[in-house]
């Protein structure tokens, strides 16, 4: 859920999701990942930092750097999960709007955290609505994205086109939540 105030908790949960497949994430080798989300105090486009090319863990190409990341479209579709599945198309939560700042309006900020509706992107997207489709109940559990500094051809999916393509790409993943019996 969206529910909860402050970046940390959706940090720290991107990380735990990251966790369950560490070979494919990195995190066994100490990797750390950001929501891309804006929340109380912070915008998704300074926590989600984008250093370089972003791609997927299959190399699907998304944004050549931080300007074409946050421009507000993407090249291909964000909808691989921390397990490296294909996703079908859904509604994420992220709070943002479509340059990675936290929408303004009647309620407060729609951000993650908010008590009444959070903007939501939508993973079968490459046009603005990826981070900023619409508005979700935050109490309803929703994946998020997640994205990485970078990860080294071999520990994931940035592919080998060149040394700096190497230390500068970035991945991002969309993490699911394992449904519980109710």
């Amino acid at each position: 859920d969206a529910n909860e105030q402050g970046i940390e908790p959706y940090n720290k949960f991107v990380n735990e999701q990251a966790a369950l497949n560490p070979s494919l994430t990195g995190t066994d080798d100490g990797l750390r990942y950001s929501v891309v989300g804006s929340a109380v105090g912070v915008n998704a486009v300074n926590n989600a930092t984008v250093w370089g090319p972003v791609y997927l863990f299959d190399s699907t190409f998304v944004a050549q750097n931080h300007a074409d990341f946050w421009d507000g479209s993407i090249a291909n579709p964000i909808n691989i999960d921390q397990f490296g599945n294909s996703v079908e198309p859904t509604l994420v939560f992220t709070g943002s709007n479509t340059i990675g700042t936290k929408p303004r309006g009647q309620i407060s900020h729609y951000g993650l955290g908010s008590y009444s509706v959070t903007a939501s992107g939508y993973t079968g997207a490459t046009n603005r609505d990826w981070i900023s489709k619409t508005f979700s109940d935050p109490i309803k559990p929703l994946p998020m994205y997640a994205l990485s500094p970078w990860l080294i051809a071999g520990q994931g999916a940035v592919p080998e086109p060149s040394a700096a393509l190497l230390l500068l790409g970035c991945s991002v993943l969309l993490l699911r939540r394992k449904r519980e019996n109710q």
